[in-house]
């Protein structure tokens, strides 16, 4: 049972791969940090035009949805308005079919 244990203890701590790292910078070349200090600012610039696109088309979005809505509410109030329209109109023509029977 021992043996089991260990066996499995031993394959649990040895990792597959080695870890990838970049290599120490010396003190007498700063090339390594430097160019990493640079790659990670040109990612910063690049992350950063992102995020200016993704407003810029959020506000074009929130733009277009602005003008959906107005035309749902528009088209709405219309709807609401022809409906009333066609009711009162079949009212009155109802009546007026009515008022021709009773007089014949």
């Amino acid at each position: 049972m021992a043996a089991k244990g260990q066996r499995a203890q031993t394959q649990k701590s040895t990792p597959a791969r080695l870890a990838e790292t970049t290599p120490p910078p010396s003190l007498d070349n700063h090339t390594w940090l430097l160019q990493a200090i640079m790659e990670m600012q040109k990612n910063v610039g690049g992350l950063t035009e992102a995020v200016k696109g993704l407003q810029a088309d959020g506000k074009e979005t929130r733009n277009k949805l602005d003008s959906l809505s107005h035309k749902m509410y528009a088209a709405t109030a219309i709807i609401i308005v022809l409906g009333g329209l066609a009711s009162f109109s079949h009212d009155i023509l109802g009546l007026f079919i009515s008022l021709l029977h009773h007089q014949k």
